[in-house]
């Protein structure tokens, strides 16, 4: 983990290695997917690179966009794309945020004793149209989410499910777990990344109301508190992702991801048979 230390997590727990595997065959995936638990599959995910930096390169860099120091979040500034870039890619991890990024909203409660790097919380196809033609590998148009069309997203006011970040060095996203319990596909197209990952079973353990809460309800993993905090039988799943790899990361399982270099990543929710019935629950009652 090649973060510093006021990024680490701060509790005691069991740790286990997120696996790493190298599967070429759809009937192994699928079997590896169905366990629902994290996983780091090893793919060549260098033409999806290649379409992003020429994307990037064509932007008008004079585009608006928001930044979030986390999430949750304290708070949201805003700027120009052409900003954002420069502040991703210099070497000094001191700015919290880009130069000439105006603070738009600021939540008054004390989220975190830790102050993050803000970063783009996605940029969407809006901006980016051509991550809609990206694809999971072995999934593919088995993700249903991918079927569906617009006016349902709009009447059922879905996310869409395509999502890329251009992030900084040291970046965070604390602990939460992913809306309308959807399965989660990283690419990590360029840099690095840590996570660190917590089944559903084991939620009550960063759930303790006598130690600092996010807005959400989970333990903040950087306040030092949490050294202090019972996690007798917690387990976290942790692991680097690196350049050419994608992280798995099933419903809801809660996870914090801090970003060891400056990158781009690609993340796809996915909606499939495993997920289904309780993605279609989660839809109807909002």
């Amino acid at each position: 983990m090649n973060i510093p230390e006021l990024y680490k997590p701060k509790f005691n727990s069991l740790k286990r290695q997120i696996p790493v595997v190298n599967i070429q065959e759809k009937k192994l995936f699928i079997q590896e997917f169905k366990r629902e638990q994290p996983f780091i599959l090893s793919h060549d995910l260098s033409d999806y690179l290649t379409e992003t930096l020429e994307a990037v390169a064509a932007l008008d860099k004079n585009v608006r966009i928001k930044t979030f120091d986390s999430i949750p979040y304290r708070e949201i500034r805003e700027g120009y794309f052409n900003d954002y870039l420069t502040y991703t890619r210099q070497a000094d991890t001191t700015p919290f945020y880009p130069i000439n990024f105006e603070l738009i909203e600021e939540r008054s409660l004390n989220i975190t004793q830790t102050p993050f790097r803000h970063y783009a919380l996605s940029l969407n196809e809006g901006i980016f149209p051509h991550i809609q033609k990206f694809k999971v590998p072995f999934i593919e148009n088995d993700n249903y989410l991918l079927q569906l069309e617009n006016n349902f997203y709009q009447k059922f006011k879905v996310t869409s499910p395509h999502w890329l970040f251009i992030h900084p060095k040291y970046s965070v996203s604390n602990a939460h777990y992913d809306h309308d319990a959807v399965h989660t596909a990283i690419f990590q197209l360029k840099g690095s990344k840590w996570a660190c990952l917590v089944a559903p079973e084991d939620h009550k353990y960063i759930q303790n109301k006598s130690f600092p809460l996010l807005p959400n309800g989970f333990n903040d993993f950087t306040n030092d508190a949490l050294a202090q905090l019972p996690t007798e039988g917690l387990v976290t799943w942790e692991g680097e992702l690196n350049e050419n790899q994608i992280l798995f990361i099933p419903k809801r399982w809660v996870h914090y991801v801090v970003g060891q270099s400056s990158g781009i990543s690609y993340s796809q929710d996915i909606v499939n048979q495993t997920n289904f019935n309780d993605w279609m629950a989660s839809v109807m009652r909002s």
